[in-house]
């Protein structure tokens, strides 16, 4: 119980004097830091119980520190771990938010297209020969143009390369009398851009003053002028009516919704398509059936040797069932002045299903006959 009249030696790590705490191996860190900690305290003053109470507390105190440590950098690295997890978790929603919000934006514009329909069919439209006038009305084909000139969002439905020929021709914003107008749809890519081709096969009709009346294809040298007047040659009627061949090139199609709905995924649609000639000799030639696929490829050429300006190529799309009705999957169509002066581009198919955008490829060029 009391004070040791024979002093004791400090405790010094390494000597004998090293049993003080022979519990605690001296190899390990804690140790280390015990006995770096024991050499700071003098215990020359303290009885055996003392010191031995004392190492207790520097000891508990010491696992103390220890366990704080390791549950602060258990708490930093859950910490982490949760701001890791909510980043993870806040990229993932940003990015399915915007993967929906490009589809939204795809289905907005096949909304659009669908309204503005009429507008790019008229393109076409006014590309008609005129039975009465014997040629193509400039006046209704200048309108038809300068409309889709005009239309909200034209970069995107016509695309910059046609805009700017027929702002050569001076067909502009100006032709109907609006301003110019912002595009919506500026960061949605569409290469082509769906109205390109029948606009310009419009501009290029326009632009020629219907000089395919004066072509080799029709070995004729008649000319009208943007007004739709005959310039020259006293044969208007024959050549306009002449009967003619032609070749049309149907390459393919794209964005063809998936007409069977059975089960297994990978059975889709087993498209062809069709072309007819809609005038006084009634012609009627089909492509072969892509399977499965939503974007076939034909590369399918036909000819008609009885054409004329005056009659109509009608192109349709069906999804071939054997021992069902085929399923209709869009339908469009060329005037005799657009596939006898060359047509060579996409055209939007009408019909193709809700808010789905089709499109068929086709070239066309005027043959001897």
């Amino acid at each position: 119980g009391g004070r040791s009249s024979t002093p004791k030696p400090s405790y010094v790590a390494g000597t004998a004097n090293s049993d003080i705490a022979p519990e605690i191996p001296p190899s390990s860190p804690r140790a280390e830091r015990f006995m770096t900690g024991a050499r700071m305290v003098s215990f020359e003053s303290l009885g055996d119980q003392s010191r031995d109470r004392r190492w207790r507390e520097i000891i508990d105190a010491e696992d103390q520190l220890v366990a704080v440590v390791k549950a602060f950098g258990a708490t930093l690295a859950a910490m982490d771990r949760r701001l890791q997890d909510h980043h993870s978790t806040t990229r993932a929603r940003a990015e399915q938010l915007m993967a929906e919000l490009d589809v939204a934006q795809v289905r907005m514009f096949s909304e659009f297209l669908e309204a503005k329909a009429p507008i790019e069919r008229e393109l076409r439209e006014a590309t008609r020969i005129d039975g009465k006038a014997m040629g193509v009305n400039g006046t209704r084909l200048l309108a038809a143009i300068s409309a889709a000139r005009d239309q909200v969002g034209a970069q995107t439905l016509v695309g910059e390369s046609a805009l700017a020929a027929a702002d050569a021709l001076g067909i502009d914003c100006a032709a109907t009398g609006g301003p110019c107008r912002e595009n919506p749809w500026a960061n949605l890519v569409r290469d082509p851009a769906p109205w390109e081709a029948a606009f310009m096969s419009a501009v290029n009709i326009y632009k020629d003053g219907l000089l395919w009346v004066n072509s080799a294809h029709c070995g004729k040298s008649y000319a009208f002028d943007h007004n739709g007047q005959e310039e020259a040659g006293p044969e208007k009627f024959a050549s306009v009516f002449r009967e003619r061949g032609i070749i049309v090139r149907i390459v393919g199609a794209r964005g063809l919704r998936d007409a069977d709905d059975g089960p297994d995924e990978a059975d889709t649609s087993d498209p062809y398509c069709t072309c007819q000639v809609e005038g006084p000799h009634y012609a009627k030639k089909t492509t072969s059936v892509m399977h499965d696929t939503e974007a076939p490829v034909w590369n399918h050429e036909m000819r008609f040797d009885k054409f004329r300006l005056a009659d109509t190529l009608v192109f349709k799309v069906h999804d071939f069932d054997p021992g069902m009705n085929d399923a209709f999957l869009g339908t469009t169509f060329l005037t005799g002045a657009q596939a006898l002066s060359g047509f060579h581009g996409e055209l939007l198919l009408s019909q193709a299903g809700y808010h789905q955008e089709a499109y068929l490829e086709v070239h066309t060029q005027a043959a001897f006959t």
